[in-house]
This record gives structure tokens, sequence and C-alpha cells, in this order.
């Protein structure tokens, strides 16, 4: 799987029309579609994904830890993060339905881009190159995410 990487601001990616663009969060996914030209993005929404409701771990957690005992020894058992299992349950949510095929470009902060990764499908490397920018766009305007994408981020 080929992929080209963008981390400090977001370099020109070219947006060829009927093009699609995934931005994300871990808790908002966008499929857009350019209705555009390469040099003149006109970004549609063509599909929202939101998370369920998904409280703070401190809030999700019990009282006290579980206690395990082996040989006579006594010790505490690591709490499960729900509120990380969510956000990975929606990054396999989000990689199921808009992944496959790869979109051109995908954005979404460095944890969750790296969820996203970890889940998408093999097949959607085959049909070319996605470029990955590790910033949170999902919820700006539309306008700004075309603003920014064609590469007048400030």
């Amino acid at each position: 799987m080929s992929h080209a990487r963008h981390s400090a601001g977001i370099a020109p990616v070219r947006i060829p029309n009927a093009a699609r663009i995934v931005v994300a969060d871990a808790r908002k996914a966008l499929l857009l579609v350019n209705e555009g030209e390469a040099d003149v993005l006109n970004l549609r929404i063509e599909r929202v994904l939101e998370a369920p409701d998904n409280p703070p771990a401190r809030d999700q957690a019990t009282d006290r830890p579980g206690r395990l005992q082996s040989g006579g020894q006594r010790s505490a058992v690591e709490q499960t993060d729900r509120h990380r299992e969510a956000e990975a349950a929606f990054a396999a949510e989000v990689a199921a339905a808009f992944l496959d095929p790869a979109p051109v470009l995908l954005t979404a902060p460095p944890e969750f881009l790296a969820e996203l990764r970890r889940r998408m499908p093999a097949s959607a490397g085959q049909t070319g190159q996605t470029v990955q920018v590790t910033k949170d766009l999902v919820h700006l305007p539309l306008d700004e995410i075309e603003r920014r994408l064609a590469g007048g981020e400030g």
C-alpha cells in the first residue's frame, strides 16, 4: 500500500473531478466528492458518519480496578479504556464505509489517522495512492476545507 504523507502544513494536493476525500476525527467523518476541477475545488458532502456519545474514560470506569489473586499474591487488573475502544470501533466503521475504494485524500488528527491506517482494507491500496494528512479539518466549514486543501492554509 503506497501512501504519501504530509504533516506540517497542507501541501497542495491534486484532487481531480469526482475524486473522493475523507475528512475525519474520532467523533465525525465526512466523505466528500470534488465536483469541480483539480485547480478549482467544489466539494460536496456525500455522506456523514457520527460516532455515538462517548464520555471520557474517567466517566466510564468503575470505582476500583478488579483484583487478581495468583500464588498468594494479589494485584490490580488494568481497567479497560472504554473511551479508546469506542474510538477504535468508530475508526473501523469509517474504514469500512469510506476507505474502499481508496480516497485520493485522507485527513484526520494523528492518533485517529493511525487507527484508520490499521483498519484500511488491503484492496484500498491497490487502486492508487492515497495522500494522508495529519490535520483535524472535520469541524471547519466546507469552503474552508476547500481553501486548505487547495494549499491556502496560513
